[in-house]
């Protein structure tokens, strides 16, 4: 658009050249060339503001209610013309479930930091969280056929999750988990990690008890992107590296440690393990673009902090426990943690633990953390 444009659209010459001097609409165009390489807006404008209204006012010789007015006429014109004369973009209307793992996450971990503050609002994040995860299950999740699919739009498509859908729907159900305490989100994710191993894990070839180097190993773990059988693929890549996202290994890693926890699952912190080893040989050279697997390297070497709170239906928490779970959701997230809910010794995640089992058929309602081994009881010198 130039100042012809802006006249034609607008009408009275007056108000046009008010806009155009607000709006820094020049006759041969406001952008610099060094910043149109392609040429593909010579002698046109992109619209910004860069005097403010009293300035306006005072070269125009009018006040500033008169430039506001001037102002929001010519907006009014301005858009009318566009809404008339512009096609619209297609609208992206897909559900992703990478993306809505994300999200799910997201909002059960500030379901859980509002609860103290605003418990409306909290309870809203944990629904919507969880019709979320129970949309993607219904009408993502194939059980049958133990298979993922990545999209929804007016129905199922066609194309099977990716690792990074599994990585970061798995992550979104841990959170859910620990934040409502529905063990079923725990299942599902659990469900949904041997399916992820399944499909994309570079299972190392050689038995652990049969030494060599890494180089002779044919594999060498870690998830691969793409399904072995992905057509149209030249080459299977894994994703190590963190970009405005963290990187699926990186998330899957966390993932494995934080299940293996829960789940008293030592395969699983095992592959966790074996993953950051792929990348050793570039974290080494690069560690400022692995920040994930960093973490993971932390939590191999130093382990994590794991908390139980076991609850009884129909009867809150006790003092301490509210505390604890105020404190550890109001805290960034400096390392790995497990948060593990119980009620009785049927529950499932007792069952695949003796331990689990055994605290919480000797024990009463309370919160307990994971010390060398020991559940002991948390005081309140824990959560002072």
């Amino acid at each position: 658009m130039d100042t012809k444009g802006v006249r034609l659209f607008i009408g009275d010459d007056h108000e046009a050249a008010l806009a155009a001097s607000y709006w820094n609409v020049l006759e041969d165009g406001n952008i610099e060339p060094d910043q149109d390489p392609n040429d593909e807006f010579v002698n046109e404008n992109i619209l910004r503001v860069v005097k403010d209204k009293a300035e306006i006012g005072r070269q125009a010789g009018i006040t500033i209610d008169d430039v506001e007015r001037v102002l929001a006429s010519a907006k009014q014109k301005l858009k009318a013309h566009r809404e008339k004369e512009r096609t619209r973009p297609e609208g992206d209307t897909k559900i992703v479930v990478g993306r809505n793992g994300l999200v799910i996450g997201a909002l059960a971990r500030t379901g859980s930091a509002l609860a103290p503050i605003d418990a409306d609002r909290s309870k809203a994040c944990f629904e919507a969280a969880s019709k979320a995860a129970a949309f993607i299950r219904a009408h993502l999740w194939v059980e049958k056929e133990r298979i993922l699919y990545r999209i929804y739009n007016e129905g199922r498509g066609d194309t099977k999750g990716l690792a990074d859908d599994y990585a970061h729907l798995i992550e979104g159900l841990i959170d859910l988990y620990e934040a409502t305490g529905e063990e079923k989100w725990a299942e599902f994710a659990d469900e949904l990690q041997k399916v992820q191993i399944d499909i994309f894990y570079d299972s190392i070839s050689v038995p652990a008890t049969t030494p060599t180097s890494p180089t002779a190993r044919s594999s060498c773990g870690a998830f691969y992107t793409t399904p072995e059988n992905a057509p149209h693929t030249i080459l299977r890549l894994k994703d190590g590296m963190d970009t405005a996202l963290p990187s699926t290994n990186a998330v899957s890693v966390s993932n494995l440690f934080r299940l293996g926890i829960m789940l008293s699952d030592e395969a699983y912190t095992a592959l966790a393990r074996e993953s950051i080893n792929a990348f050793e040989a570039e974290i080494l050279q690069y560690p400022w673009l692995f920040p994930g697997l960093l973490s993971g390297v932390v939590t191999a070497r130093l382990g994590g902090a794991t908390w139980v709170i076991i609850r009884k239906d129909g009867v809150e928490d006790d003092e301490i426990a509210t505390k604890l779970l105020r404190k550890i959701h109001s805290e960034a997230r400096g390392g790995l943690r497990n948060i593990i809910v119980l009620r009785s010794e049927n529950d499932a995640l007792a069952k695949r633990s003796p331990a689990l089992k055994e605290l919480v058929a000797t024990q009463k309602p309370g919160a307990y953390r994971l010390e060398n081994g020991i559940y002991r009881p948390v005081n309140r010198a824990d959560v002072a």
